[in-house]
């Protein structure tokens, strides 16, 4: 506290002269008064009054609402009254100082003021009314005393803390007991699940609120109007949901939904002039539209155009059955609304897929004619929206395998696709609340075929995670020969490539510990084929005999007898064999690479490129032409064979030995690359499609006869039929002009026909057609063309029938061994042969 705050606050409670005397005791006394009066002084411990400087002990400010320093009297004492606090001081005007405040400053002040008070109404919050709190511990302070009226009473000091203690013992009973026991829940939000929408098309389902006017299901040039309330309820009956079309309603011919039209038909003069003949007056439907005396009553104000664009001429009630839930009432009328959303091909709603399919089910075979078929109508309506998506969406894959799967509706083709999505997802599927819908016997089944997809993918990342197929080899000699040096060569290569390409090998795993995607096994199915493609001999197959002792299989050459795949440091076919049985894997159909002719390592200079140019020489890159879609596996092969010591390696025993490690690495991707067939939604799916279909579908009666994913549906299989059989040279067809037409060449057709394969030199056999009218319509077609065409490729009148058309081509050792024909020849048809 500055000096000059205190004298002035001094100057202020002095009194002027004379006033003392004026306030003193009526005996003159020249002493004058304290200005507190004769208030008592609280004695020390020794009896004596106390100082107010030096023995007072500090109180708070609530103790005392009075202070008087020194004794009742003494002019010394007064110096001590500034620092004093007095209750209720008699404050005289004193003229302290005679500076005042300029017109400028009060006005500034006037408006400062203004301002505060503007921006506390603005943003200032409303006081609220203030409560009278009942007295507490927190409110009724131990000690205070209120000093307003009557005379204080002095408590000594050492006896304070006690007499403090006393109004907080009796404020114990103004306090409210503290509840025994647990308090009671927080009150949670509703338990009501929220409604679902299904678009379709592979999207999940998205939560809707739209059931009071669904925007769907709203035709502006509609004339029908759905309400969810009670038809008599039409003060009070909330705006209508739907807007249709009456004509829709009546194609379904639904004698349900056509008696509700009839019923709720309106118009300005509230008669029935829409020449359908009225339904009995005793009917569930019209008993509600009917009075006592048989006459329609008013059912509803006519609707002017400013309500609803165009004429609206129908209204429907679907309430919803009293003494329901309110899960159960929402659940009835997106049923309804369901109905509707079939008929007009919109989006599906409801609290889970399964329930509103039963629900929909239900409803229709409420709603639709005894003839109709309820659960196709569904499942076309499925289909036709792509509700029948369910990848990557294990509730929908569960929704749709246990709705399939009801007695009334066994669709085996969605039951299959459901399933197939499901089993591939089934770490997904067990946590899923529509997981409780699946029946025991499909989660069995579920549960088999999910442990033999995780079997097949461990058993082949096994392999693949460090390109390890060493067990291929039997066991030989501490020095291996050169074409197993070859193999570990290449596999370590492979390594590299694959490391550089995505990184990190193996990946990071995405499920589980499986890092074996379906989209990483189909990456790496499309590079090794791609290198089969690149080294496969085509012509090079296998020949099994039962009836030969010892081994059944043999890798033979049909065009080359003295072939044998088989040397002296490498048993080929025992390897490929072995393997093949113990992993029960089926033999590829082109067991055999081409291969160089052998060689004895060189050290001049040219041995590099000729190793190069045998190395091309032995591809099928002439033959593939065009046609051979570039790899960066394949080309980093290429790179490496023609640098992997050409010059003092032997060409024939290296691509023998590579050859190994390519075919155990095609047949372990080939057990995991491969789809169930015939599925509708393959696409942007990473997990595995291969799940095993042994009895099923599971109810009786049903196509247990479903096509699994096998080895043959593998690149190595499958690319066989893209190979060109031997080319075909036709001759230009001249149409006659104005010339009789002469007789055509006479043509049979034979399904026992045959054509020799100049890959495989092998007999095949036409496919027969399991329709007739397609051979009809064909032997129909080139009866037409012989009688408008003539077929010697000469002038028209000249023909030539010493030789055969179509012409093909033939080696001269075919040539040589081969008669020349008849003049009444065949011509095959070359359309219908598969390899």
């Amino acid at each position: 506290m500055s000096g000059r705050s205190a004298y002035v606050r001094k100057e202020k409670t002095k009194t002027k002269e004379g006033v003392g005397n004026a306030i003193g005791s009526d005996h003159g006394s020249e002493k004058t008064p304290s200005l507190i009066g004769e208030f008592p002084m609280p004695m020390s411990a020794n009896g004596h009054q106390m100082s107010f400087q030096h023995d007072t002990i500090y109180r708070p400010a609530n103790d005392y609402s009075t202070i008087r320093t020194g004794g009742s009297g003494g002019s010394g004492d007064r110096e001590d009254l500034a620092y004093a606090r007095v209750r209720k001081p008699v404050v005289p005007v004193l003229d302290v100082s005679g500076i005042e405040k300029s017109s400028f400053r009060s006005m500034m002040d006037k408006r400062s003021e203004g301002v505060r008070k503007g921006l506390a109404k603005t943003f200032g919050k409303k006081k609220k009314a203030e409560e009278v709190r009942p007295p507490t511990s927190a409110t009724v302070r131990p000690g205070s005393h209120e000093m307003d009226a009557g005379e204080y009473t002095y408590q000594p000091v050492a006896a304070n803390t006690s007499t403090r203690q006393q109004p907080l013992i009796n404020s114990q009973e103004y306090m409210r007991q503290a509840p025994q026991g647990q308090l009671p829940a927080l009150p949670t939000q509703s338990s009501q699940p929220p409604l679902l929408r299904w678009v379709g098309s592979g999207r999940p389902g998205q939560v809707w609120n739209k059931l009071r006017k669904d925007p769907e299901l709203w035709d502006n040039t509609g004339d029908t109007l759905v309400y969810f309330s009670h038809d008599s309820h039409r003060s009070s009956r909330p705006p209508p949901s739907f807007r249709l079309s009456s004509h829709i309603i009546e194609n379904t011919d639904s004698r349900y939904l056509n008696d509700m039209l009839q019923a709720g038909y309106i118009d300005n003069g509230y008669s029935n002039d829409y020449n359908m003949p009225p339904s009995p007056i005793n009917s569930p439907i019209m008993r509600s539209g009917y009075s006592s005396h048989g006459r329609a009553h008013q059912v509803t104000p006519p609707m002017s155009d400013d309500a609803y664009e165009g004429a609206i001429s129908y209204e429907l009630s679907f309430p919803a059955p009293n003494l329901q839930s309110r899960t159960e009432t929402v659940r009835h009328q997106a049923t309804t609304r369901n109905v509707f959303a079939l008929l007009y091909g919109a989006s599906l709603v409801g609290y889970n897929l399964y329930q509103a399919l039963v629900d929909l089910h239900e409803r229709l075979e409420e709603y639709m004619p005894p003839d109709q078929d309820a659960a196709a109508m569904i499942i076309e309506y499925l289909v036709a929206r792509g509700m029948d998506d369910v990848r990557n969406e294990p509730s929908a894959a569960a929704s749709l395998l246990s709705w399939c799967e009801g007695q009334a509706v066994r669709w085996e083709a969605g039951w299959k696709e459901a399933f197939v999505h499901a089993a591939g997802m089934y770490n997904r599927l067990e946590g899923c609340l529509d997981y409780k819908f699946i029946t025991p016997i499909s989660r069995a089944l579920l549960e088999r075929s999910s442990l033999e997809i995780t079997v097949r993918v461990h058993n082949a990342q096994d392999r693949l995670v460090d390109w390890d197929f060493g067990d291929m080899w039997p066991m030989m000699t501490s020095h291996p020969p050169p074409a197993r040096a070859a193999f570990e060569r290449l596999r370590s290569f492979i390594l590299h490539h694959y490391k550089s390409a995505f990184e990190n090998w193996p990946p990071a795993a995405v499920d589980g510990e499986i890092w074996l995607t379906r989209d990483l096994a189909r990456t790496l199915q499309k590079d090794f084929g791609a290198l089969y493609d690149y080294l496969v001999n085509r012509e090079v197959v296998w020949d099994c005999s039962e009836e030969r002792s010892g081994r059944k299989w043999n890798i033979i050459h049909p065009g080359n007898k003295g072939f044998d795949s088989d040397t002296d440091d490498l048993p080929f076919t025992d390897i490929l064999v072995a393997f093949d049985n113990r992993n029960k894997f089926p033999h590829i159909p082109h067991p055999y690479p081409l291969t160089p002719e052998s060689s004895k390592p060189a050290e001049d200079k040219m041995a590099e490129r000729r190793a190069a140019l045998a190395y091309t020489e032995s591809t099928n890159i002439y033959l593939l032409s065009s046609d051979f879609a570039s790899n960066d596996l394949v080309e980093a092969f290429v790179k490496f064979e023609k640098n992997d010591r050409a010059g003092d390696n032997d060409l024939f025993a290296a691509r023998r030995g590579r050859w190994v490690l390519i075919y155990g690495i095609l047949q372990s991707l080939a057990s995991v690359s491969v789809d169930t067939p015939n599925l509708r939604y393959k696409a942007d799916v990473n997990y595995h499609l291969s799940p095993g279909m042994r009895g099923t579908p599971p109810w009786k009666g049903a196509n247990q006869n479903v096509e699994e994913a096998t080895h043959v549906e593998s690149h190595c299989w499958k690319v066989r039929e893209t190979w060109n059989v031997e080319p075909v040279i036709t001759m230009p067809r001249i149409k006659p002009l104005n010339v009789s037409r002469s007789n055509p060449a006479s043509i049979s057709g034979s399904d026992n026909s045959s054509v020799r394969s100049p890959t495989m030199n092998s007999m095949v056999k036409s496919p027969t057609f399991s329709s007739a009218s397609t051979r009809s319509r064909r032997n129909y077609r080139l009866t037409k063309e012989s009688e408008a065409t003539s077929y010697s490729g000469y002038a028209p009148g000249i023909e030539k029938l010493s030789e055969e058309w179509p012409i093909r081509q033939q080696t001269s050792t075919r040539d040589s061994s081969r008669s020349r024909p008849e003049k009444n020849f065949n011509i095959k048809d070359f359309d219908d042969y598969h390899f």
